[in-house]
């Protein structure tokens, strides 16, 4: 016996996939998704990139946490701006 379950609610289904991945986040996915909501859930990219390496995030451990959270639909890019932003969903 097979079942496959089909959902009729996009967003609630994107909704949920969001509160899943944000409850698997690392220690500097965290502070990186703090970080903008307390921007009021949008900020330019290299903003946030100074901000968090003035809080003593290594360079790398920055870009890694800020794509992570992109790739995972936590945060969202804005490229068509200058300079580019990330925002929450």
């Amino acid at each position: 016996m097979t079942c496959v379950i089909d959902s009729l609610d996009e967003r609630g289904t994107k909704k949920a996939r969001q509160h899943r991945n944000r409850t698997a986040l690392g220690k500097n996915q965290r502070i990186v998704l703090q970080a903008v909501e307390a921007a009021g859930g949008r900020m330019p990219r290299t903003n946030l990139a100074h901000k968090l390496k003035g809080e003593g995030m290594a360079r790398n451990r920055v870009q890694e946490s800020i794509a992570a959270l992109i790739e995972s639909g936590v945060l969202l890019t804005c490229n068509d701006r200058d300079p580019a932003e990330v925002s929450l969903p």
